[in-house]
């Protein structure tokens, strides 16, 4: 199949790709998040990030937001990754 063509979402590699990001950081997902995304694109309410019976963040689609903070995601992504002027 040519790339692109179609779609498979693959949850375990979203969670691996969440601990990656928390040993390469030595930081919880959680904080990686606010520190790096949430303070930064000026979110008004703070997100919940759901964890399996370890405490480990489910990063394959267990967060909530706001629908607000939501758009402002998505703002951010229609610029290019720029929220308030920051990449």
């Amino acid at each position: 199949e040519p790339h692109g063509q179609t779609f498979r979402y693959r949850s375990p590699n979203s969670d691996l790709l969440g601990l990656l990001l928390e040993r390469a950081s030595g930081q919880r997902f959680t904080d990686l998040v606010r520190e790096k995304l949430w303070l930064p694109l000026g979110a008004v309410s703070e997100a919940s990030i759901g964890v399996d019976m370890e405490g480990t963040a489910r990063t394959a689609g267990g967060i909530s937001v706001t629908p607000r903070d939501l758009a402002r995601v998505g703002e951010m992504m229609r610029q290019g990754g720029v929220a308030n002027g920051r990449r």
